[in-house]
């Protein structure tokens, strides 16, 4: 994705009063000789919401796919977009083709702004992450006039009603790929997501740091919606934020009847002990699994060595085991394996060894 030019960046942000005469003029042949045929654009620092007025409705960029205006700076010199902003994108009447758009870290959009976008027939793939978006945001952007394929909501206020909404909304038959991490969904909007009816075709389903449960973990396992998903995640990383996933969900998502594309999981941070490791490796619906995340999991060398000799982990390529009471017997078990023919590397940082190449010991 291109940057903006200095020259043209400088006249936005610090030359703009309200008179777009002197970016005119100044940015004139830029502007004649570019803004038609620019398809991607990146402002991450110093783009406030009437600088996005004017980028919106003075710069020609009528051929403009991808936008990102992710606030990624620190200290007061990065992107601060609110409703305005977004209202300003969504009514440019030069971003009609616009594909792709990033608002990141803009934490004062809220739902006001998440209306606005939702009004944007041509977007395809949305990701606002931390934009203070709530379950009403959630319900425009389900419920909008695109067509998403792709949808990253995580780091919001989203709730219960927020994922029914996206399980269930207008706009969302085309999706593949949703992350709604680090909200507050619980077992209930789990179990939506995993029956929501408008989510079919989804293949990409993230979900960590929220409080699914065991309960949560099961509806997933044996949604009706989640018979083509091959990513997983249900990742857990601060112990006031578990998804509380124990060995009881990981034994439901082993042996889940929609799970049996599953390619790709993410258990990290949940602790599922011995056992659930044990049934992860073992379980009629994990065989084309390729990557495995069971990081910081309260497993102990027992449950390593259940991989390593796990009868459906076969296809295994990746492995993170990082975090747990791994010990040195651990390798000698792997590379003893009769399961571990696919094998590429196991990562085992903060046990009692490094990372280890596999296909190179």
């Amino acid at each position: 994705m291109d940057t903006l030019p200095t020259e043209l960046f400088d006249q936005i942000c610090m030359m703009y009063t309200g008179d777009p005469s002197p970016f005119r003029l100044v940015n004139k042949h830029w502007r004649q000789e570019h803004d038609k045929t620019l398809r991607s654009l990146k402002v991450e620092e110093g783009l406030s919401d009437i600088n996005m007025e004017y980028l919106a409705n003075i710069m020609e960029v009528t051929s403009l796919k991808k936008l990102c205006v992710a606030n990624v700076a620190d200290y007061g010199v990065g992107c601060h977009l609110t409703e305005i902003g977004l209202t300003a994108i969504a009514t440019s009447r030069y971003m009609t083709c616009l594909t792709e758009l990033n608002t990141n870290w803009n934490g004062t959009v809220g739902d006001e702004g998440a209306k606005a976008i939702a009004s944007m027939l041509s977007l395809l793939d949305l990701s606002m992450i931390d934009n203070s978006i709530g379950d009403e945001g959630a319900w425009a952007i389900a419920n909008g006039s695109a067509s998403l394929t792709a949808l990253d909501l995580s780091d919001n206020r989203i709730g219960n009603e927020g994922a029914r909404a996206i399980a269930t909304g207008d706009s969302m038959t085309c999706l593949v790929a949703l992350d709604l991490g680090d909200n507050i969904i619980s077992e209930a909007g789990a179990t939506a997501i995993a029956n929501g009816v408008s989510i079919t075709s989804l293949l990409r389903l993230c979900l960590p740091k929220n409080s699914i449960g065991d309960g949560g973990a099961r509806a997933i396992a044996n949604g009706s919606s989640m018979t083509c998903l091959v990513h997983l995640n249900v990742h857990s990383v601060d112990s006031w934020l578990l998804n509380a996933i124990s060995e009881v969900g990981a034994t439901a998502i082993a042996n889940g009847v929609s799970m049996t594309l599953l390619e790709e999981l993410n258990l990290g941070g949940n602790d599922i002990g011995d056992e659930g490791v044990r049934s992860i490796a073992n379980g009629a619906s994990m065989k084309s699994l390729e990557i495995l995340d069971v990081l910081n999991t309260g497993m102990s060398s027992t449950g390593a060595e259940s991989i390593a000799n796990g009868t459906s982990m076969g296809s295994l390529t990746h492995l993170n085991m990082s975090d747990n009471g791994i010990g040195r017997g651990v390798v000698a078990a792997f590379l003893k394996s009769a399961f571990m023919k696919s094998i590429v590397e196991v990562e085992l940082t903060y046990t009692y060894l490094d990372m280890v190449n596999l296909r190179g010991a």
